[in-house]
């Protein structure tokens, strides 16, 4: 922990903090009080989650798959519970739902992968849309596209979407493209802002040649940026602010700056996710040694967030935050059951 905090505080130097966290009214993240709620709903529908995103605090949506039964789910969470439903695509029976994101309780986008089983298994994009009213697949399977594991949106008119194949898809409001980036790579990390896009994947040669590679866009083509050791997965990209880029990866922090990855915090615990309203108030998330843990910087120093403790739980990990600057929910997962600690 030691040389956790340490390595910390030099992102504080770094960044020239200035200390401003906004009006006295608004309650710090470290004087949140802290809930927890088990996704389970019986043993054989016990969800694994991996994405969650809000349009307000009541008002929540998780996806993940049942790994018991491959079928996409969907959680959402109305202010006072969660609660769990399907979206039936008619055209095929098996699917799982990776990334969520959106920008209004009538516009939620979701991504993820039919599945198909033979001989040689493969699996095709997948992307569902929410209108407010009715839940709509909009891509159709025969584009060539594999499945999809991260949405990133700048807009309702520039929306990404990684696949497992080192695809990009983009959508301009009217109609899907699709780039491919690399062969093979698995697209783990999306995020940005309108100066620069940054990708992430891993290329899962299954040899120590396996190489984690980041594409950049800062105009209309995207470039290879960096090359770093397989063992380095960047699992989320964030603008903290114009200009200001942050990687988690798992095991550590890492900070863009003069063309490169530099890491700013190399520990033993995951670190999977990061939310932020700005400089001054960031947090990342992950696990630790007894299970989920989460840091937060106020502009001025960083400090541990004690999160709930879940009972024989020793594995499970945050992996995927949301805030509407209030309220945090983290989405927690040890591979078999899900949790969201939820703060305010």
């Amino acid at each position: 922990m030691n040389r956790l905090l340490t390595a910390i505080a030099f992102v504080c130097t770094s960044l020239s903090c200035s200390g401003v966290t906004g009006p006295e009214s608004i309650k710090s993240v470290r004087d949140y009080t802290w809930e927890v709620s088990d996704l389970a709903t019986s043993y054989v529908t016990q969800p694994v989650m991996w994405s969650i995103w809000g349009s307000s605090a009541d008002n929540v949506y998780a996806c993940g798959t049942s790994p018991v039964f491959p079928m996409g789910t969907l959680y959402r969470y109305d202010g006072k519970s969660w609660y769990p439903f399907t979206v039936p695509l008619g055209d095929h029976v098996y699917y799982e739902l990776r990334g969520i994101t959106g920008f209004a309780p009538n516009d939620i986008w979701v991504v993820g992968g039919r599945l198909y089983s033979g001989p040689q298994a493969v699996d095709s994009a997948l992307i569902l849309h929410f209108d407010g009213s009715k839940w709509t697949s909009v891509l159709p399977s025969h584009m060539g596209v594999a499945g999809l594991r991260r949405i990133y949106a700048l807009s309702p008119r520039d929306i990404y979407c990684g696949s497992s194949r080192g695809q990009i898809m983009h959508f301009n409001g009217t109609t899907w493209t699709s780039t491919l980036l690399y062969p093979g790579l698995s697209i783990n990390a999306i995020g940005g802002d309108r100066d620069r896009l940054f990708v992430s994947g891993n290329t899962w040669k299954g040899t120590r040649d396996d190489s984690v590679l980041t594409f950049a866009k800062s105009s209309e083509s995207w470039l290879l940026v960096n090359v770093r050791d397989w063992s380095s997965i960047i699992t989320a990209i964030h603008s903290v602010a114009r200009g200001q880029y942050y990687a988690t990866i798992s095991n550590g922090l890492f900070r863009w700056d003069a063309g490169q990855w530099w890491c700013l915090m190399s520990e033993d615990s995951e670190v999977n996710a990061i939310v932020s309203s700005g400089p001054n108030d960031i947090l990342i998330a992950g696990s630790g040694r007894s299970g989920p843990a989460a840091y937060h910087f106020d502009g001025i120093s960083w400090a541990e967030i004690k999160l709930p403790a879940v009972p024989s739980r020793t594995f499970l990990s945050a992996v995927s935050a949301w805030s509407d600057g209030s309220q945090i929910f983290i989405l927690c997962n040890d591979g078999e059951d899900s949790f969201v600690m939820h703060g305010k």
